[in-house]
């Protein structure tokens, strides 16, 4: 009766097998990619002084604009770069790509060396612009650091006035 019951059910056996492999998989392998909304993203970036990674190259930034207070390394140069910025290994990384592809890769490389608490922001660049989040535009030349440099200081707006003491 247990081998015809076996033959009979081979297909729901084989996904029940496939389903908990599926299950085990994150756990074995790294785990997956955590993601983070826009919100959840901020409230990390102020709360636990998360740094934001800009992953994509030099075209994309110049074309797209830099993201507001993000520190950009491109995607190719992630596994040499982040090594030598120790200030990084004690805070949460956020990673932001084109499309989130590359972000996935890249929580992988960072668990690799070391940074334990790594997040893909869901939705990339498109959630970012999609939200109204700031991108910074460059003149064209010059680096990152500098385009964010030039950024003009926040004024008040004429109806909001500091008051006098008196």
């Amino acid at each position: 009766m247990s081998q015809e019951f076996l033959i009979q059910n081979i297909w729901l056996i084989a996904l029940m097998v496939g389903s908990g492999l599926m299950l085990v998989y994150p756990v074995l392998f790294g785990g997956l990619a955590r993601y983070l909304t826009i919100a959840e993203a901020m409230l990390l970036i102020n709360h636990k002084k998360a740094v934001l990674i800009d992953l994509r190259d030099a075209a994309s930034v110049e074309q797209v604009g830099s993201l507001g207070g993000s520190t950009r390394i491109a995607y190719s140069e992630l596994e040499s770069q982040l090594p030598n910025m120790p200030k990084l290994k004690g805070k949460p990384l956020v990673f932001i790509c084109q499309t989130g592809h590359q972000s996935i890769s890249a929580t992988k490389i960072a668990k690799k060396l070391g940074f334990n608490e790594v997040y893909v922001l869901k939705g990339g660049l498109k959630s970012w612009l999609e939200s109204g989040m700031p991108i910074h535009k460059s003149s064209g030349s010059g680096t990152h650091q500098e385009a964010v440099n030039k950024q003009p200081e926040p004024k008040l707006s004429n109806s909001i006035k500091p008051r006098k003491r008196a």
